[in-house]
């Protein structure tokens, strides 16, 4: 009975991330759509939507968890897809093919990503309060604003590949993106319930803490559409989305998924995630960093050494 239970248990949790994502990617479609149509430049899309859409599961997963008082799966969520994002996304699509970086990423983009980890690493100590939460989304709103003031006078633009992902019918109408949308948001709603409470009612049986089963287990399905749209970019030989798309993910993830989720409730941090996971968080960071200031180009090297980290994220996790 007990197996059968566990059993159930995991059927809908796959379910449930597969709700979670198709919501995600419908909500997604929409949001373009109905960017592109009210006249939001390309280059704001490519550098905000993106990012924001894949990490559309860690939002709803973790905002639905600091819901139901489960503050361990949504700081765990968080702190795990941040490390899946680099150590797996990167590393494994580093297998695959050399990424080249711009300066401007790594100046810009890649140091405010290690700047808010650091400042997210100050708040868990006691837990992270709803006033830190506030902080956090109020920084994530300056970051947006910045990001368009330094960027609406070049010509430069972002190209888009959503090859990956249903292609938005031209004649597609306003009305039916709006409904596509609502549908979209129901989705990660339903999907986001679905994946939290069967993921703790596996920890429950497992006897494996929330913060564990949040940091690895659900954190790698809402690493997911990541890991997708970065194949797909690199396999379309547009790199700078690949990389653009796990840096702004990461910022996104700590600044407005966390700061939501404070927001909600406060978020309690155990041992695990203050002394092991949250560390490996910043060290992935820094390796990051580091390699893209070593030279143009990330190479298949640093990629297995971000695989064999998530390896030993995992083990640390479960031994």
């Amino acid at each position: 009975m007990v197996l059968m239970d566990l059993w159930l248990s995991v059927i809908i949790l796959i379910v449930g991330l597969a709700i979670l994502i198709k919501g995600s990617d419908f909500f997604v479609e929409s949001a373009a759509f109905m960017a592109r149509h009210f006249g939001v430049s390309e280059l704001i899309i490519g550098l905000t939507l993106v990012s924001m859409g894949t990490s559309l599961p860690e939002l709803g997963a973790s905002v639905y968890a600091s819901y139901n008082g489960q503050g361990g799966i949504a700081v765990g969520n968080v702190v795990g897809s941040n490390i899946a994002n680099i150590a797996l996304v990167l590393g494994v699509c580093l297998l695959f093919k050399q990424i080249s970086v711009k300066r401007k990423m790594l100046k810009r983009d890649g140091l405010i990503m290690l700047g808010v980890s650091l400042l997210f690493t100050l708040f868990v100590f006691g837990g992270v309060a709803r006033w830190e939460g506030l902080i956090l989304m109020a920084l994530f709103t300056i970051y947006i604003v910045i990001l368009y003031k330094q960027n609406k006078d070049e010509k430069e633009t972002v190209k888009l590949d959503w090859s990956s992902r249903p292609v938005v019918k031209k004649e597609s109408s306003v009305a039916k993106e709006i409904a596509k949308l609502v549908i979209g948001c129901i989705g990660v709603f339903v999907g986001s319930k679905l994946l939290v409470d069967s993921a703790s009612d596996i920890a429950t049986q497992l006897s494996i803490s929330e913060t564990v089963i949040g940091s690895t287990l659900i954190a790698f399905g809402t690493s997911l559409p990541e890991l997708a749209v970065s194949m797909t970019a690199i396999l379309k030989k547009h790199v700078d989305i690949s990389i653009g798309n796990i840096i702004g993910s990461n910022i996104f993830n700590i600044l407005w998924v966390i700061g939501i989720a404070a927001l909600i409730n406060s978020l309690p941090v155990d041992d695990i995630l203050v002394y092991t996971n949250i560390p490996i968080m910043l060290l992935v960071a820094a390796f990051l960093l580091m390699f893209m200031a070593m030279g143009r180009n990330l190479r298949r090297w640093q990629g297995g050494i971000f695989v064999g980290i998530y390896v030993l994220f995992l083990m640390m996790n479960y031994w």
